[in-house]
């Protein structure tokens, strides 16, 4: 099948040209412009007078984002479809998710690599709240296993950015089970921007 993609956040998007059917090439362009405005307006609050509002704004914008980009790939990411950005900080977000049967391992458990996947998400989102533009690129994360969590339970993710320079972004991330409050893993992530 022939796709068509387009830059956003350093991230290559692939839009099927058949949800791009009847829609001139102008047409096209217009929407992949309406994605980068969104990834541009992600770290920053609607000017509104009231300060509520704004954050709310801000979040469900960010949340838009989040399921366009999770819905435009087939691939893994989609596992993560109820993924919700609940607080977004300058260098914080928290996020929630409740774990489907998709993301555990033959022991009915939370697998490991949907753990990571999570600490590559949060620590990306965490750095986009600083900088829309700059998504950058993993080049090590690392990740502790403390407990674990089954299907069923809902999921607390918090990330934020130790640091960032000129070409790496350190984050840090912490995942706890909501209706225990253990810590289920720890996780640092870095990110390279070119």
């Amino acid at each position: 099948m022939l796709r068509r993609c387009c830059q956003v956040a350093s991230r290559q998007i692939r839009v099927p040209v058949q949800s791009l059917a009847g829609v001139r090439p102008a047409g096209a362009l217009q929407l992949q412009a309406q994605k980068l405005d969104q990834v541009r307006s992600f770290g920053t609050t609607a000017p509104t007078g009231d300060a509520g509002l704004g954050e709310k704004t801000k979040i469900a914008t960010a949340n838009a984002l989040l399921k366009s980009l999770l819905s435009s790939t087939n691939g893994f990411d989609q596992a993560f479809h109820n993924l919700n950005i609940v607080r977004m900080g300058d260098g914080e977000i928290s996020c929630s998710l409740e774990v489907d049967s998709k993301l555990e391992n033959p022991f009915n458990a939370l697998h490991g690599g949907a753990i990571c996947t999570l600490v590559d998400f949060a620590g990306t989102l965490a750095l986009m709240t600083r900088d829309p533009t700059r998504a950058g690129v993993s080049v090590d994360l690392s990740v502790s296993f403390i407990s674990s969590a089954k299907a069923g339970d809902e999921l607390d993710i918090r990330g934020k950015v130790l640091k960032t320079g000129k070409k790496l972004g350190f984050t840090e991330v912490e995942i706890y089970n909501k209706g225990t409050g253990k810590l289920i893993a720890s996780g640092r992530h870095t990110k390279y921007f070119s």
